[in-house]
């Protein structure tokens, strides 16, 4: 901004209709006037960074993934919830399930993605203990590539894809029409019957989990269910909200596997 600021002074200083018939102290008033808007300038960069610090400091004094003013962790469920044709990773047997609802366009998201949980897999998925499921919730209002990832992602299921598309996505967060394509691509997505789904029924499942996480009252990504097989569906016990580290989901997970069910 400051170079396009010089370069307007230079070109006002040397353009013929602008300068001729001036005398010396208008040219000293066009520099006057750049030189208040560079200081105007540098004036709001230096609140901009007051701001940004500000809210960094607000993020270390949350928990991670939420913000200060962030509302409460939802009430738990009286009615279990069904996880027919949701994405499943782990044993069907397994009689303790954690559902995640999320957005693919969420950086709290990409953490837990990228950094917990493949320790849930290794510890509780691998052994067989633990069903993860997970739902879409793409948070439009401030993210507005999640819903196009979200439907990226469900016609990826279709065709047997989800995990490696969810990984994908959350990989980088490039997302980008032409990125979710070529990210389905190269994950073995076979792309006529993926641009069908995307044009046709590729988002019913997207908002059918919406409107699910909006009756449960979830406001925050992620958000995680956990509770027990109940006949194929899920009695949730425990809500956690945001990125958590490994010894939360631990805690949670341990508690239900040594309590037995009543």
């Amino acid at each position: 901004m400051k170079y396009v600021l010089a370069c307007m002074a230079i070109l006002v200083a040397l353009t013929p209709q602008r300068v001729t018939g001036q005398d010396a102290s208008d040219v000293h008033a066009v520099v006057r006037r750049v030189e208040m808007l560079e200081a105007t300038q540098l004036r709001v960069l230096r609140e901009l960074e007051s701001i940004s610090t500000q809210l960094a400091d607000g993020r270390k004094a949350a928990p991670a993934g939420l913000l200060r003013g962030s509302p409460p962790p939802p009430a738990i469920p009286s009615s279990v919830q069904g996880i027919a044709d949701a994405a499943v990773k782990g044993s069907r047997d397994a009689a303790i399930v954690l559902i995640e609802y999320a957005d693919f366009q969420c950086p709290y998201c990409a953490q837990f993605a990228r950094r917990i949980l493949p320790e849930i897999e290794k510890r509780y998925v691998s052994t067989g203990k633990l069903r993860v499921v997970f739902k879409h919730m793409p948070l439009h209002e401030i993210h507005p590539q999640a819903v196009m990832a979200a439907e990226t992602a469900e016609c990826a299921r279709q065709q047997g894809k989800f995990w490696q598309l969810h990984d994908a996505l959350f990989a980088d967060q490039r997302l980008d029409e032409a990125s979710l394509v070529e990210k389905a691509r190269t994950n073995g997505v076979g792309l006529e019957q993926f641009s069908e789904c995307v044009r046709g029924n590729g988002g019913i499942r997207v908002k059918q989990d919406l409107a699910a996480a909006r009756a449960l009252g979830l406001a925050v990504t992620p958000t995680f269910l956990i509770g027990r097989d109940v006949g194929g569906a899920v009695k949730v016990e425990q809500i956690l909200t945001g990125v958590r580290e490994i010894d939360v989901f631990t805690s949670a997970i341990e508690s239900l596997l040594n309590d037995r069910a009543p």
